[in-house]
C-alpha cells in the first residue's frame, strides 16, 4: 500500500495496480462512477494470465480499443501476435 503523501510507487503486478488506482481515486475525492461499473469493466485484466485462448478471444472481441492492444503488446506478446496484430493490419 502507497501513503496519502507518496509521490512513487513500485508496482508489481496488474491487481496491485488496480488496488493502487482505487486508493489514489478515493483519495483524490473522485465520484463512484470511477469505482463503479466504469472501472470495474477492466477488472478482467487482473486476470488475463489465467485465461485459454479462447477466453482471451472473448473478451478481446467484447473490448477491443486501442487501450487493451497496447496492453496486450506489452503484457501478452503472443496473443498480440496471434490475434491483434492481423486485426489491425486488416484495419489499414
Amino acid at each position: 500500500m502507497i501513503s496519502a503523501d507518496s509521490q512513487t510507487a513500485v508496482v508489481g503486478s496488474i491487481p496491485e495496480l488496480f488496488e493502487i488506482q482505487k486508493v489514489l481515486m478515493k483519495t483524490g475525492k473522485r465520484t463512484d462512477e470511477y469505482l463503479g461499473k466504469g472501472y470495474g469493466t477492466w477488472a478482467f485484466l487482473k486476470e488475463w494470465v489465467t485465461f485459454t485462448d479462447r477466453q482471451k478471444l472473448e473478451k478481446y472481441n467484447e473490448f477491443a480499443s486501442h487501450e487493451l492492444n497496447l496492453f496486450l503488446f506489452f503484457k501478452d506478446i503472443a496473443f498480440f501476435s496471434i490475434a491483434v496484430a492481423p486485426f489491425i493490419k486488416n484495419k489499414l
